[in-house]
């Protein structure tokens, strides 16, 4: 049996509407409803269809997020705070990410623990947005960039800091030296 809405030949797939059909009857109460940008429109259209609001000085993004970390999604994929920032400054340097500068602030007056819940990873205002590398990123956060010893004590010294590249769903950020000598002892099963 196919869809009941009409051209479409989709199988059936719960109260005789295919899978698309139905999530849009479920979220929407309408299974004709598409929110889809036009052909041809650009990134930054995404954040203006699902709109912004004001918080403060921020304007957060009230569209998806990339889950656990907290950062707005814009087509599918790409994080909108990335998007804004090339929308009004243009592209960003290669090896570069985009700070949010009105995190950092509120973080180093106190009003913002970071994580996954900090309304500042939603801002897009354009204005509280600057390209920075990754190292100067972390450096400019007061919940990274303020912390001299690792958490199992070990001083973040030049000698003692390895800066790990951005690969296979791990972040960049500092890492002790010392530590990740004594996990590869642990895990090679040599001792340590």
């Amino acid at each position: 049996m196919s869809c009941k809405v009409q051209h479409c030949t989709a199988p059936a797939r719960s109260h005789g509407l295919c899978s698309k059909h139905y999530t849009r009857w479920y979220r929407h109460k309408d299974p004709h409803v598409t929110k889809n940008l036009p052909p041809g429109s650009e990134p930054y259209d995404s954040i203006l269809k699902h709109g912004t609001k004001r918080w403060g000085e921020c304007l957060l993004y009230l569209g998806k997020t990339n889950g656990a970390s907290g950062y707005g999604m814009t087509y599918g994929k790409l994080l909108a705070h990335r998007v804004a920032y090339e929308k009004w400054h243009g592209p960003i340097p290669p090896g570069y990410w985009v700070d949010h500068l009105c995190h950092n602030i509120a973080a180093a007056g106190g009003e913002c623990a970071g994580g996954g819940t900090c309304l500042h990873r939603l801002c897009v205002n354009p204005g509280h947005l600057a390209a920075s590398t990754p190292r100067a990123n972390t450096l400019a956060s007061p919940l990274t960039g303020g912390k001299t010893h690792c958490r199992h004590g070990h001083e973040y010294t030049p000698e003692n800091t390895y800066w790990q590249p951005q690969s296979r769903g791990y972040g960049y950020g500092r890492v002790c030296k010392a530590c990740r000598q004594i996990n590869s002892y642990r895990s090679s099963g040599t001792g340590g």
